[in-house]
């Protein structure tokens, strides 16, 4: 149980003091006050500029508090209504919004997605025919993990992103093994807002309708551009050689992964609901039996969470996990110069979020670990210090560019022969010209955007490909030669094992 005493188990002890003293009446004993202190330190030994943390249960909002500044430029404090991107944490506001459609029968998490949009298609029958929302929503539709975000920097309209999808490689449909998607998450929201009484292939105005106008979250959107609607948001931030740098905040590429801005004001209605199995203030936005179903992992991995329990792993937009055998329904989310991290505990009722103006930054893990520990019990561990050592690092790596080999092989051909027009069934046409210092330039062509990136030799006919932001995959890009040697006909890509920031972008022909 929290580790609070509610008021009415004081009130014998208060009357009683009262009666048989004059001296002042106690004051109430802060239950936050040393996790207070935590957040305080975490904070400085993050070096996280600005932060805000709310602590609600079913009936109310425990504990909010906010630290810091919106950005290191200005003096101006965050408070509990600043705007914040909560990054992938809107999928899981993806899934419920989807559950409302589950709840007025208009599908079902189980009902294949091409019966309601018939000119779906994936790259294998057996997907296309099968997949529905449980299986994008829990990453088991086979599509590759970060593939296709590209797509959105690209500017391609929503129905052209679901045409392109159809050419994207697929891993085993259901298979073994899940792969992070956010183009599985485009796909299950556009398509959700297509069966909606919305209609217009539009998840923005959907997830607004069904979701946060009833919660009354009225400083909350689905789209970034509500990010900049007055000044009382935050700036993004990064660590760079120790320093702490200003970062420019960037809109997600997929809005029903990543798109949503929120408030930590409205942020403790959304988990009140939760917590309230799908009531708010005497309105019923969800049906419980769905706020069940987003609790519970679809995909189970043998060990997974904080302390690497069973029975946890990817659900319908959340990643629930046990701790201490006490369900913890989790997610997280990271844009440019910004985390998020909400932990759920539904059998004591009470739920953590945090907010961070922080790239790639694990405080938002170490103060929730915190917090489950004074909700649940000690874990026997030193977690803080695994969260530093184990946890960091590895987030720290994801902003750190590919190290290039210690002696690779030259170039074998004149970089002269490399320039042209490459093409790709699912990004387009891009032109490749020569760029300074032996660079390679890469500019889409047919996009609504010309997003470009540069090509850095590697080694041997590889080179790699850097988009220039820190929220984009690098690619690992090798030009191929026709069999006489004499005509560079495409490249393709591929990604190194235990890489994480390189993704394979496929092939692209000449």
């Amino acid at each position: 149980m929290p580790r609070f005493t509610p008021l009415f188990a004081l009130l014998p002890f208060l009357f009683a003091t009262a009666a048989c003293s004059n001296s002042a009446a106690p004051q109430p004993v802060d239950p936050f006050a040393q996790f207070d202190e935590f957040v305080k330190k975490a904070q400085k030994d993050y070096q996280v500029p600005g932060a805000v943390v709310v602590i609600v249960s079913a009936d109310r909002v425990e504990f909010i508090k906010t630290y810091g500044v919106r950005s290191i430029a200005r003096s101006d404090p965050i408070d509990t209504s600043t705007r914040f991107q909560i990054a992938s944490n809107s999928k899981f506001m993806t899934a419920a919004a989807i559950g409302t459609l589950v709840d007025s029968q208009k599908t079902t998490w189980d009902q294949p997605v091409k019966d309601h949009y018939p000119s779906f298609q994936l790259a294998s029958q057996e997907a296309t025919s099968q997949v529905n929302f449980s299986d994008l929503l829990s990453h088991q539709s086979g599509l590759r993990s970060y593939d296709g975000d590209l797509m959105g920097r690209q500017g391609w309209s929503n129905e052209e992103i679901l045409r392109r999808s159809r050419f994207m490689t697929l891993e085993p449909f259901r298979g073994e093994k899940a792969h992070y998607s956010n183009l599985a998450y485009f796909i299950a929201g556009e398509i959700a807002a297509y069966i909606s009484d919305v209609r217009a292939l539009d998840w923005e105005t959907f997830v607004a309708r069904s979701l946060l106008e009833p919660l009354g979250m009225t400083r909350s959107s689905g789209r970034n551009d509500a990010l900049y609607l007055d000044d009382n948001r935050v700036a993004g931030h990064i660590i760079k050689n120790g320093n702490v740098e200003l970062m420019d905040l960037e809109a997600s590429c997929i809005p029903p992964a990543g798109s949503i801005v929120s408030t930590a004001n409205d942020m403790a209605r959304w988990m009140r609901m939760l917590l309230n199995r799908g009531q708010l203030d005497g309105k019923t936005v969800l049906q419980p039996s769905t706020v069940d179903a987003l609790f519970v992992p679809v995909k189970t991995f043998p060990t997974y969470g904080l302390l690497n329990e069973p029975n946890g792993g990817y659900g319908l937009g959340t990643e629930p996990y046990m701790f201490l055998g006490t369900r913890v329904v989790s997610k997280n989310g990271a844009l440019n110069g910004v985390r998020t991290n909400l932990a759920l505990i539904p059998s004591k009722k009470i739920g953590i979020f945090i907010f961070a103006n922080i790239n790639l930054n694990v405080f938002p893990e170490a103060v929730t670990a915190r917090f489950l520990e004074d909700q649940i019990g000690p874990s026997g561990k030193d977690l803080q210090s695994i969260i530093w050592n184990q946890m960091k690092p590895g987030w720290d790596a994801m902003a750190t560019p590919p190290v290039p080999p210690t002696n690779p092989d030259p170039l074998p051909v004149d970089l002269a022969l490399l320039p042209g027009t490459y093409s790709s069934t699912v990004y387009g046409a891009f032109a490749v010209t020569a760029g300074a210092n032996n660079t390679l330039l890469m500019v889409a062509q047919d996009s609504p955007v010309a997003y470009a990136g540069t090509l850095k030799h590697w080694t041997g006919m590889q080179f790699l490909l850097d988009w220039g932001n820190p929220d984009d995959m690098y690619g690992q890009m090798t030009f191929q030669r026709s069999q006489d040697g004499t005509q560079v006909i495409g490249m393709v890509g591929s990604k190194p094992e235990n890489s994480a920031n390189i993704i394979d972008y496929g092939t692209f022909t000449r």
